[in-house]
């Protein structure tokens, strides 16, 4: 469920960013097949994105096989291929599908010189090496689990099941809710792949480059997850601790300022696991006819 949590961010955050034009590199795309999932056809690509590692990516102008514009976690296949497949809001993989013949076109278009958000400590060196920007994820200290329900589950089954009507609303209870947390690291600069010519400026430039991805980044946790289920606790600059803190990463000088923020989730403990779900929690009102002030009802869900 980490990972699919961080994937899901991944994605949304590379739709924002290659919507505002913050591209750091595309590939153009020679074929698509009309199949599920679909593939497509990018030597480029392949050529560039390193073994193993999935890319998460804007697909665009591609004619014919229209289904497959849109963004997706592209898979390396073989011979230059790449999967397409995304997640549903719960979590749960979901693949494209086909349905009309490739024509012609089609351009992929990544965010991040790593291809994605980088999840996990062993990535740290990534996280301030080359070319920004960069962001990663570290799982860390979280605080104890507890029975605040999730979206209005969690009440005990009942000894007898009954009707059908009452097993939907009693059976399968939400046993904890857990508090994942990460300590989110970004990097940024004013000279990016966008502008390799750029002088990196650490007194100002870089700052705001830095400030303004991280608040796209929090802009995505807390639209995709719902306040308070997914919210920033504190944070810090590792690049302008002193050079002894245990927590610094030096001035950045060359790569730009970087910045650190934990950021908790709340994700339910089933009996039988469940993925992740980013639907934050609704409201319905409901007005019974009758005409009393006290016939409205809610629905939770």
């Amino acid at each position: 469920m980490l990972a699919t949590l961080v994937a899901l961010i991944s994605l949304s955050l590379t739709t924002r960013l290659v919507g505002h034009g913050a591209v750091q590199a595309s590939f153009p795309i020679t074929a698509a097949t009309v199949t599920t999932p679909i593939t497509v056809t990018s030597p480029a690509l392949a050529a560039a994105l390193p073994m193993g590692r999935r890319a998460h990516a804007v697909v665009s102008g591609i004619v014919g096989t229209t289904e497959a514009n849109g963004t997706w976690v592209l898979t390396p296949q073989s011979d230059g291929t790449f999967a397409l497949s995304s997640f549903t809001p719960q979590g749960a993989y979901l693949p494209s599908v086909g349905a009309n013949a490739y024509v012609s076109g089609g351009t992929i278009q990544v965010a991040f010189p790593d291809y994605q958000i980088l999840l996990g400590q062993r990535n740290k060196s990534l996280s301030t090496a080359g070319v920004p920007p960069r962001i990663l994820f570290v799982p860390c200290v979280s605080r104890a689990f507890d029975f605040e329900p999730y979206g209005g589950v969690g009440q005990p089954a009942p000894f007898d099941p009954g009707t059908s009507e009452v097993q939907a609303e009693y059976l399968g209870p939400q046993l904890a809710t857990e508090f994942p947390t990460f300590d989110v690291f970004v990097t940024n600069s004013t000279k990016t792949a966008q502008n390799p010519t750029a002088t990196p400026d650490p007194d100002f430039g870089d700052f705001e480059a830095t400030q303004t991805l991280y608040q796209q980044l929090t802009v995505v946790i807390v639209n995709g997850t719902g306040c308070p289920r997914g919210r920033m606790l504190q944070s810090y600059w590792p690049s302008q601790l002193p050079a002894n803190h245990p927590l610094a990463t030096g001035t950045q000088s060359q790569l730009g300022q970087q910045w650190c923020g934990r950021f908790e989730f709340q994700q339910p403990i089933f009996d039988t696991p469940e993925t992740y779900t980013t639907a934050a929690l609704q409201f319905e009102a409901t007005t019974v006819s009758g005409g009393s002030s006290d016939d409205t009802t809610f629905t939770v869900g």
